[in-house]
């Protein structure tokens, strides 16, 4: 079992984004778990609320080892090998992108 390092943080941030697209695949526990692995890599409150409501949640599950139960371990898969779409820049792009 996954410790969260941000447990209130994350948990917060899981809640307010189980309207998003892909919450309901990833389920409760692996939602929260990737809001955390967010934070983890340093990311912002907002930018990991920013994530979770992109299509990259969506990719991430669809490149899953079982996409019809993808894992926060699968989002750190795809975070590694699409490194662009996680720089600060474009973090910051999705943020602007949710904020409108």
């Amino acid at each position: 079992m996954t410790t969260l390092t941000f447990p209130t943080v994350a948990t917060q941030i899981a809640q307010d984004t189980q309207d998003a697209y892909s919450a309901d695949r990833y389920g409760v526990i692996e939602w929260t778990h990737a809001a955390d692995l967010c934070l983890r890599r340093g990311m912002t409150p907002a930018q990991v609320n920013a994530v979770l409501r992109s299509k990259h949640m969506r990719y991430a599950a669809d490149v899953s080892i079982d996409p019809e139960n993808p894992t926060a371990d699968d989002l750190g898969r795809f975070m590694a090998n699409y490194p662009l779409h996680f720089t600060t820049p474009a973090l910051n792009a999705l943020v602007e992108g949710t904020e409108a």
